[in-house]
């Protein structure tokens, strides 16, 4: 009404200021008449009728449209305060909670409630996974007690699924780990990674006798000595660790098992670098993870995690991976690496249409600095990995299987190195660590994968002929493959071969 109202009198003062104004101009001379100068006074008082109704009129609309949008503001202030009350109201409401406050209260609240119920059902899964993996354990005990000569395959849900009629004698029971603990510790992994497989994929997993047999029983880590070192020349605060590796050896996976088990405390404190959760693990060696440390380190910053990063402070893991396993890997994702292949001739390192001698497959690996060239892959492994052999900084060194199958280990002992504190539940990575919406990523393993590829010796020489498994044999570094304990495949008989 009010509008209608101030819409009416705008029109009547509208009205009038016009009427004014036809008065105004009809009391003197129309432009085309010649005004007899004995008579200006008419055409100055015309003017000056003209010049006092102008202003008011102004005014008066400058008022009117600022009285309108102050009562416009004070009917949206009445709506909203309107809507937030009724948005609040209800049974079960606090009387306290009222005015504009009620309503971010009632969100809040609601988000609080909703996270407490999505904690209580999580604790809830977590007792009743503990209860399954102790029904497990109870069932592998009694299926061991009960079938000493036997190998026993049972699912995470405890079930019998497949036996072995394989003697294993009682001197190689007593010393070392039968199969049924092994089996019991990757059904373990898989639990912590809250991994379930099928029947048909427990069936395929490796037993421990597949592990042992490529990589021994322990897990092999070097420098360990220089952990007290580490701590000894960087303050608590200022310490920081992370990945280093040729590509394709696990500097990921590495880097996610840290982060989610491993917190060097006194990094929050620090104001020389900052991780998002403040722990002290970082995705990648300050000079480049895959970069060669001689040319790189202090040479170069990384462009991602690099930037303003205390190199000398930093203390790299570096990671290595069996070489014949690793030039399989390099066939799936080749990242900076070029050679001469094609799918059904990987890894590919001697020249075919060479039939009557040895022609190496060059291969050009592009750097952050520099393009490198080597005579072939095995070239590439063994001069990366004896670069790092020269260096005299601290820093640890272990293989990728062994963050496979010893990872709580492995994990442990690099974050106690550097002085930080293990988690009390250890988690594992299910997913591919490479899955990071990357396409040079897409197909990597995830730790069932990883486990069914790396812990199988058959698929440790596929892709490779009988020409690339010599001229490996005779071209890897035997000193780094004895050191890592990589044992070198049987050579291949090929009539053709060893008459070469």
């Amino acid at each position: 009404q009010y509008y209608y109202w101030l819409d009416e009198e705008m029109s009547k003062s509208i009205s009038a200021a016009n009427g004014v104004k036809s008065r105004a101009s009809t009391s003197g001379p129309s432009w085309s008449q010649k005004a007899p100068r004995s008579k200006p006074e008419k055409i100055k008082g015309s003017a000056a009728s003209k010049s006092n109704i102008q202003p008011s009129r102004t005014n008066n609309n400058f008022a009117k449209i600022t009285t309108l949008i102050f009562f416009i503001a004070i009917a949206d202030v009445l709506f909203v305060w309107q809507s937030i009350n009724a948005s609040i109201g209800g049974e079960g409401e606090e009387p306290h909670h009222v005015g504009a406050e009620a309503g971010l209260h009632h969100l809040h609240e609601k988000n609080r409630k909703k996270q407490l119920n999505e904690h209580v059902m999580q604790n809830k899964k977590a007792k009743q996974t503990n209860n399954d993996s102790n029904n497990v354990v109870s069932k592998f005990q009694s299926l061991t007690n009960q079938n000493q000569d036997r190998v026993i395959t049972v699912d995470t849900n405890g079930n019998t699924i497949g036996n072995n009629t394989n003697k294993i004698s009682v001197q190689e029971k007593s010393e070392k780990r039968s199969s049924q603990q092994i089996d019991e510790i990757i059904a373990k992994i898989l639990k912590s990674a809250k991994v379930e497989v099928d029947e048909e994929t427990a069936s395929q997993l490796p037993t421990w006798e597949n592990v042992v047999s490529q990589y021994g029983e322990k897990p092999i880590i070097y420098g360990l000595e220089t952990c007290e070192l580490y701590r000894n020349s960087v303050k608590p605060e200022d310490r920081m660790t992370g990945p280093a590796g040729i590509f394709n050896t696990g500097t990921n996976l590495l880097f996610q098992l840290m982060k989610e088990n491993c917190v060097i405390e006194e990094a929050k404190r620090s104001t020389t670098h900052r991780e998002t959760r403040r722990n002290g693990i970082r995705w990648q060696a300050p000079w480049g993870k895959h970069n060669p440390p001689s040319t790189h380190r202090f040479n170069n910053v990384a462009k991602m995690w690099g930037e303003g990063i205390n190199q000398t402070a930093f203390f790299p893991v570096l990671m290595i991976k069996d070489p014949y396993s690793w030039m399989g890997s390099q066939c799936r994702h080749h990242y900076q690496t070029w050679w001469e292949h094609r799918d059904g001739n990987c890894p590919n390192l001697i020249e075919k249409k060479f039939e009557h001698r040895d022609i190496p497959v060059n291969a050009k690996v592009k750097y952050a600095l520099e393009w490198e060239g080597y005579e072939s892959l095995t070239d590439l492994w063994n001069k990366w990995y004896e670069e790092y052999e020269e260096q005299a900084f601290p820093m640890l060194r272990t293989r990728f299987e062994d963050l496979l199958f010893h990872g709580e280990e492995v994990i442990k002992i690099a974050c106690h190195c550097v002085g930080g504190v293990l988690n009390k539940d250890f988690k594992y990575i299910e997913d591919s660590a490479k899955e990071n919406g990357l396409s040079i990523h897409k197909g990597a393993n995830g730790l069932v994968k990883a486990m069914l590829q790396y812990g199988n010796p058959n698929n440790r020489l596929n892709g490779l002929t009988d020409r690339d498994r010599w001229y490996a044999s005779k071209s890897l570094n035997s000193h780094l493959m004895q050191k890592f304990g990589y044992t070198a495949p049987p050579l291949p008989t090929s009539e053709g071969i060893l008459m070469r």
